[in-house]
Formats: structure tokens, C-alpha cells, sequence
């Protein structure tokens, strides 16, 4: 499987901070947002290539982090893109990263942060290989939901429905920047942005596009997400990791002392 991050982005909603900065590479906690998600993908036992797709203006702060990471096996991929004006489109950035791969692709956003584990979606993925797969997260809040892409599931979980930030949501299960293609679906992404010329900065269009030719499948994530998109965000993402870094950091204190059964707690 070939992971493929997503950063290719200006992260304009966060300026200042992402004038000079990737959203990637801000830190949340004691680690850039970047590292949170690599030690995600860490758990995918059949990863065999990992690559980032960046910009011109960014491409030398992540081979930094590349290098003070010891991470040599990881590629860098930059885009040519120097400003917001030229940028190519999130499927147009994810199209790069598939080229010349025989591998299957896990497609990530690095600006997300969650605190489940992504087993459940790798087991989906075995279950259904030969089918596209994306994440789901259900906000509760059809208010809410008017800020990313609305997903509408059958029975089965299939995708029977998608709408990029709607007006009127119809529910509160959004997608949450994860996505499983085979690798024959990398012609898809070839078709819809070379032969229809499609929008290439929607990957909700891209992802409604694909249902009328093809079965795409949702799997619904339980736990805390994060789409670190501006300030509020972040202030949020970062407050639930101390506030679980602490609390595990007070259990296992409390262990040390006799006081409790050792229990394993992850920040």
C-alpha cells in the first residue's frame, strides 16, 4: 500500500501562522500534526511507500522534518506551486502522489487529528479491496456539518450520496479527509481531471463523480476528530491533547504509587 499525505495546501484560514509555517508542521501537543498522523499509518502493516505531497514554498521545511526524522524511506513530492493563486487542486496534488505506483493508496489529510485508531477502517479495506473506501465521522450536528463534505449512507454502508458543503445538510456525517482507492482507480482520478477536466480542488465532486460509475463504500469513526482548518480549531485539538495527555500521565503516576492497577493509556 503506498500512504499519501495531503499537504499541498496554504492553509489561508490560519494566517498568520501559515504564512511561514505548513499547517502539517504546526505543532499540536509536543509534535508537529504530522507526526500525530505518521504514528497512525505506523500501525498499517502492509505499507510499502509513503509520500507527501507539498509546494515550492513549503518542499524545504518537510525535507527538514524528513531528514531530522531519520525517515529516508519517505518521499517528498513537490508540487512547483509557489502561492495560492497557482495551486493545483487537492485531486490534482493526490494524482501526483498515486503516478507510477502499483500499490494501493491510503489517502490522508495531515491537518486532521483524531484520537481512534484506524484499524476498524483497515479491516473494512480487506473486506472490501477491491471497492473505494472513506472515512466518516458523525458531528451530531447538521449545523455543523455545512463546513465539509455530507455523506449519506444505505444500509450497507454504501456512499449513495455526497455534497460538498451544503446549505441545508441532510445529516451530520461528513468525511473526515481519509480515503482508500485500489490502485485501478488511479485511472479514475486520470479520467476525471485529464478527460473531463473536472474540478481539481473538490474532492467531494471527485468522490460524487466516482459514485455514478463506481460502488464506494463509508466506514463511520467513533471517537474525538479534529479538522484543524482555523485557530478555534487548533485551540480545541490542542486543549484535548493535554487534557489527555495529563490524564494519562495521572493514572500511571498514580500506579507508581500502588494506589490503582497499572493501566495503559496513550496521550
Amino acid at each position: 500500500m503506498r500512504i499519501i499525505f495531503l499537504a499541498g495546501g496554504f492553509g489561508s484560514r490560519l494566517y498568520p501562522i501559515t504564512q511561514v509555517t505548513s499547517k502539517s508542521l504546526i505543532d499540536l501537543g509536543e509534535k508537529p500534526m504530522l507526526d500525530h498522523m505518521m504514528s497512525v499509518v505506523h500501525e498499517i502493516k502492509d505499507r510499502r511507500e509513503t509520500v507527501i505531497v507539498t509546494n515550492e514554498m513549503f518542499f524545504d521545511d518537510f525535507s527538514r522534518w524528513k531528514e531530522e526524522r531519520g525517515t529516508g524511506e519517505i518521499e517528498i513530492i513537490n508540487n512547483g506551486v509557489r502561492n495560492r493563486k497557482q495551486k493545483l487542486g487537492i485531486v490534482k496534488d493526490m494524482y501526483l502522489g498515486m503516478k507510477d505506483s502499483k500499490e494501493d493508496f491510503l489517502v490522508l489529510s495531515p491537518d486532521n487529528f483524531f484520537d481512534f485508531p484506524v484499524a476498524e477502517f483497515l479491516r473494512h479495506i480487506r473486506w472490501a479491496r477491491v471497492l473505494p473506501l472513506i472515512g466518516v465521522y458523525d458531528l451530531k450536528n447538521k449545523s455543523q456539518a455545512g463546513n465539509f463534505d455530507v455523506v449519506k449512507l444505505d444500509g450497507s454502508g454504501e456512499v449513495v450520496n455526497i455534497e460538498e458543503q451544503p446549505f441545508e445538510p441532510q445529516s451530520g456525517l461528513v468525511s473526515i479527509g481519509l480515503y482508500y482507492f485500489p490502485n485501478e482507480f488511479m485511472s479514475k482520478v486520470r479520467e476525471y481531471l485529464e478527460v473531463e477536466k473536472n474540478d481539481p480542488d473538490r474532492m467531494g465532486n471527485f468522490i460524487g463523480w466516482l459514485l455514478v460509475r463506481n460502488a464506494v463504500y463509508g466506514h463511520i469513526f467513533q471517537g474525538n476528530w479534529f479538522d484543524v482548518g482555523d485557530a478555534y480549531e487548533l485551540q480545541e485539538a490542542r486543549e484535548h491533547y493535554w487534557k489527555n495527555k495529563f490524564r494519562g500521565d495521572k493514572r500511571i503516576r498514580q500506579d507508581s504509587y500502588g494506589q490503582s492497577k497499572k493501566i495503559e493509556v496513550s496521550p
